[in-house]
């Protein structure tokens, strides 16, 4: 492992927070992203050694859009969400938050390291990995608590909580507002460019629009509920920390449950890999996440469209940094013709049948 100079910027910052100056070391980068930079490292105080976690703000347009004007997506707001998550569901400890861009040239945060599995996104983690390996009870218990997990999230008091800021006094909260957001980040994301896919979808989405949400029916959101977003304990098969929280919203909750399926169908259907042992039919992972809330939900099938069509522009978004790092040509089509796109056909073409 290379020396980062970050890590030498940080002493003195570190040492304020780790009661007094740290031998700092490098330890690895966790998994995969395109919203920040992360950076494990461990700390040792004495005869004492912890580790940690550095995410860096990235430069570059982010994946998600902002919630409201200002508010970013950055280590700002989800360090705002975590503490407003930690007492229902388990999240990283947050050692310190900076916005003060002179130190690493960005915000940023650091938590504590969490230690456990995380299921694989390339190839997809029902093809290969842990979860591709793990006995079908190992599976099925994974997924139950996930969505419990999720439905945790969905009680916290986000009014109470400091996140008011993520609810808009111009445009009530919910599907029709999130739409709007997307849309724009996806027109912004595209520079010019355009493809049926999106308008097809999109006039699908405004034309069979479910109804505006009840006040007490808009809950925090998650924003990208899915079980590679979960550090998992080894053995039980219990969630050990929630992670990423950088599209963090306010609606109805099923435009988590949305994203969760449309996250299963992804790593089945999209990837052409039957059901594993174990693995909840999609009705039946419905049907947990219900039970967990005590509450129905309603037009799933809408949710996961839309969920299809909000991967899709992230996929823009991110290889629109790879353009810029040089990693494919300018003239290149995966922004067009990717899984996530290819997704959003697949529920076209179901909703389409007799």
């Amino acid at each position: 492992m290379t020396h980062d100079s970050r890590l030498d910027r940080l002493q003195d910052w570190l040492a304020e927070r780790l009661g007094g100056p740290a031998e700092l070391a490098p330890h690895g980068r966790p998994g995969s992203g395109f919203s920040a930079d992360n950076l494990i490292f461990t700390a040792t105080v004495g005869d004492r050694t912890t580790t940690h976690v550095l995410r860096t703000d990235a430069p570059h347009a982010q994946p998600y859009p902002e919630q409201a004007l200002g508010l970013g997506t950055g280590v700002g707001l989800q360090s705002q969400v975590m503490r407003a998550v930690a007492d229902h569901v388990p999240v990283a400890s947050i050692l310190g938050v900076e916005f003060d861009t002179e130190l690493l040239g960005a915000p940023f945060m650091v938590m504590d390291f969490v230690e456990g599995l995380v299921p694989k996104e390339t190839p997809p983690c029902t093809a290969e990995g842990f979860y591709a390996e793990a006995n079908a009870g190992y599976r099925a218990t994974m997924i139950a608590h996930g969505l419990e997990a999720l439905a945790a999230v969905h009680s916290v008091a986000w009014r109470e909580g400091g996140l008011a800021v993520l609810d808009s006094d111009s445009e009530p909260a919910g599907a029709g507002r999130q739409l709007d957001l997307w849309d724009a980040h996806l027109r912004a994301g595209l520079r010019g460019r355009d493809a049926e896919i999106f308008g097809t979808a999109l006039e699908r989405l405004r034309t069979t629009m479910p109804p505006a949400p009840a006040a007490d029916d808009v809950v925090l959101l998650w924003g990208d509920a899915r079980l590679g977003n979960v550090i998992w304990d080894s053995l039980l098969g219990m969630p050990r920390c929630l992670t990423d929280f950088e599209g963090a919203a306010v609606g109805e909750r099923e435009l988590d449950l949305g994203w969760w399926l449309m996250a299963d169908r992804w790593m089945h259907e999209g990837s052409g890999i039957d059901r594993l042992a174990g693995e909840p039919t999609r009705a039946a992972q419905v049907a947990l996440y219900e039970a967990a809330a005590g509450c129905s939900t309603a037009n799933l099938g809408w949710y996961e469209l839309f969920a299809a069509y909000r991967f899709a522009t992230t996929v823009v978004f991110v290889m629109n940094q790879w353009e810029q790092a040089g990693a494919v040509p300018a003239d290149h089509t995966i922004w067009r013709d990717n899984p996530a796109t290819e997704l959003i056909a697949a529920i076209l073409n179901e909703d389409a049948r007799p």
